[in-house]
Order: C-alpha cells, then structure tokens, then sequence
C-alpha cells in the first residue's frame, strides 16, 4: 500500500475548485451528469497535535505528587517560627491613571543588604489586594514562613496587587466583558508601574528566573496569561 501523501490547504482548495468546475461543465452538457463526471473526494490528513498535547500534559502531570490538602505542619504557627510581615503601600499607575493599592509580604529579618525573589499572587474575580492577606483561611504569611522556616522555600517577597486595573475610579467588577478587558489590563499595569514599583522600593532580584506569578480563579486565567505572553519576565 503507497503511503499517504500530505496535503496542504492549496492543494484541497485547487482541488475542490477543480471539481466543481468539471461537475459545471457535465452539467451543461447533459442534464443527467454521468458517473465519470462524480469528483473523487481528496482525504485531508487528520490533525494529531492535540493528542501530542495532551500526552505531553498527562507525562508531566504524572511526575507531580498532588496534595489535596496543605499539610498541617505547614499551615499552623510554631513558637519557633519567625513569620514575616505585611506592608500595605499604593503607587501611582501610569497604565490605569489611579492611585492602586498593593500588599506585601516581607520575609522576617528582612536584609536591604540582601537580594529577594519575588512571587506575585493573584486574587480571584471580586477580589483586591486584601483578598488573600485579610482571609484567615489562606494563611499565606504562616505557609510561606513555615516553608522557609524548614528549608523547603528560600525567603522571598510575596506580593498581592489589586489585579482589577481598571481606568474609571467608578468601575466595580462583573461577569460582563467591560470586567474582563480590566482583568486583562493588568499584565500592562504589572509591567510599566507595579514591578517597578516593588523594585524601586524593596532590595529584589530583577532577572526572570528569581520573579514567579500565580493565582487563584481569574488570578490562576491572568498569570497564565501572563506567563505565557510573557515568558522572558517570568520563571
């Protein structure tokens, strides 16, 4: 059996233009086509790169060990932890033409002398910068100072923007598109003012290899948005 050939999209179409046109002439000639004048269906490949996708996916996926549940170990205070800091600041956003609130996690024994990685942690729809800092059931600040505390994580700034860059101080977030364009403008707010921002004001490390994004909901849709937009500012 001859290998199939590969056909390109030119070709189907010069293809299917071809036919058409021998199937007008058959029909001038006679009202009832003969069968010589039916065209042979040309068979186009089957696309297989979502199934290369998703193996690729499912193999990386298999080397994660996945936990329901954070450990206790890491989410209860220890009276010999030293746990880190939040700091509320605002800065002034050239993207949006507001004033934006911030907070950050300063690491305990925090060093100007010293250079810190930064993660970015993005809240969900409706939230702030408030959203994760003021819920007791995150308990970001313990997580983060019991893993550096244990050596599982190096010290390191965590910040939580206000990912609703809105351009109209009256805007208040929905579930319409309006919203979402906001949501969206926040990769150029991140950019041009906020990382400048915690860059001109902590002691950090500016390469893309010490600098990570996550998020919750639409902060887990706009980092991965972020990260893949942007792959040469982020690790």
């Amino acid at each position: 059996m001859e290998d199939q050939k590969n056909v390109t999209a030119e070709e189907v179409a010069e293809a299917l233009t071809s036919s058409a046109s021998a199937t007008i002439e058959a029909t001038e000639a006679t009202a009832t086509p003969t069968p010589d004048a039916t065209p042979t269906p040309t068979k186009v490949p089957a696309f297989t790169g979502s199934k290369e996708i998703h193996a690729a996916s499912a193999e990386f996926m298999s080397a994660m060990e996945i936990s329901l549940h954070c450990p206790e170990t890491a989410n209860t205070e220890h009276a010999d932890v030293t746990y880190g800091t939040v700091v509320h600041h605002t800065y002034q956003s050239k993207t949006t033409g507001l004033e934006r609130g911030v907070n950050v996690l300063v690491p305990a024994g925090y060093d100007e002398s010293k250079k810190y990685p930064v993660l970015y942690l993005l809240h969900g729809i409706f939230g702030n910068e408030f959203s994760f800092t003021n819920d007791p059931n995150m308990k970001i600040e313990t997580i983060t100072g019991n893993l550096i505390a244990s050596g599982e994580a190096v010290d390191m700034i965590v910040v939580f923007p206000d990912m609703f860059a809105k351009t109209r101080a009256d805007h208040e977030p929905g579930f319409n598109v309006e919203s979402y364009l906001a949501y969206d403008n926040f990769i150029n707010d991140w950019e041009n003012d906020l990382i400048p921002f915690i860059e001109s004001t902590y002691s950090t490390l500016t390469d893309r290899e010490h600098r990570a994004i996550a998020g919750f909901s639409m902060g887990g849709r706009e980092s991965m948005f972020i990260g893949m937009t942007r792959p040469d500012m982020v690790a």
